[in-house]
């Protein structure tokens, strides 16, 4: 199902369903709160087998002002359906959204203002809340970025100190498609590691990021979270580091060293999870 819009909006909505009936609704409908409301919402059905389809039909039919893409495909993994959404696409802007997550009414009209005062910044973030058992427990950080752009060593520092840039929270200008390309659909080696891969891509080629010091929404913490299964991720994060470290060209004597360390915690986490 496809419904038409006269022109196209500023931002596209990208939202990877997988049986996320218990959680889409409540995400949905944050958007309808957005103090900006240029936007399309593109949903991608990756083969849900709960009632999820149901969910985003009867939004669409109790909302029929909203601009909805929806697209019902055998399943992919995330990387498979967020590149149909972004395929699909026509905003100037693309914000991913999760199934389960919820935005502040005023993120849009923050990342616009935001894209428009730093025209040479690719990727907008954010920081998050971390929701978890209906409380809010934490900030969910960046980690080492700073507010602001972002280092010129970013690649190194994401290789080798880990992912710190949350999907849940990224927004991109709609040619860093033709620059970097779309997310990995490799299920074997870098299934729940997309984004990663994706950020260090970006960034070896020098994409600049910026990151607001506002907090514009919650990571919602639940037992279906695609994180849950940490030793599968860990795995394929460090297939995503070997990769991506084997393609640069070694810059000081050292880098060795780092990747070992890499490793190392990667290991212990692996271990970690198994308790």
């Amino acid at each position: 199902m496809k419904s038409s819009h006269k022109r196209d909006p500023v931002f596209s909505i990208i939202i990877a369903v997988y049986n996320g009936e218990k959680t889409l609704l409540k995400t949905l409908e944050c958007l309808r709160f957005q103090q900006y409301q240029d936007f399309e919402i593109i949903l991608v059905n990756d083969g849900s087998k709960d009632g999820s389809g149901d969910v985003i039909q009867n939004f669409i039919r109790k909302y029929p002002d909203i601009s909805v893409q929806y697209f019902s495909q055998e399943n992919k993994g995330l990387g498979g359906a967020r590149n149909t959404g972004l395929r699909n696409a026509s905003g100037r802007f693309m914000v991913i959204l999760d199934q389960d997550d919820i935005w502040y009414p005023e993120k849009l009209e923050t990342l616009l203002m935001t894209f428009e005062q730093y025209p040479e910044a690719s990727f907008v973030t954010h920081h998050l809340y971390r929701h978890v058992g209906g409380k809010i427990q934490d900030e969910l950080c960046c980690g080492f970025i700073k507010c602001g752009f972002m280092e010129k060593n970013i690649f190194d520092k994401l290789l080798y100190k880990g992912n710190r840039l949350c999907c849940a929270s990224m927004s991109f200008r709609r040619n860093v498609l033709d620059t970097v390309g779309y997310f990995s659909e490799d299920r074997k080696q870098i299934f729940l590691s997309e984004d990663y891969d994706y950020w260090l891509r970006a960034t070896r080629l020098g994409l600049k990021f910026y990151l607001l010091k506002e907090i514009l929404g919650e990571y919602i913490v639940h037992e279906n979270n695609c994180s849950h299964d940490k030793l599968l991720m860990l795995r394929n994060e460090w297939n995503v580091v070997r990769r991506h470290y084997s393609n640069r060209p070694l810059r000081k004597w050292w880098d060795p060293l780092k990747l070992m360390k890499r490793r190392g915690k990667i290991l212990l986490n692996q271990i970690l999870a198994l308790f």
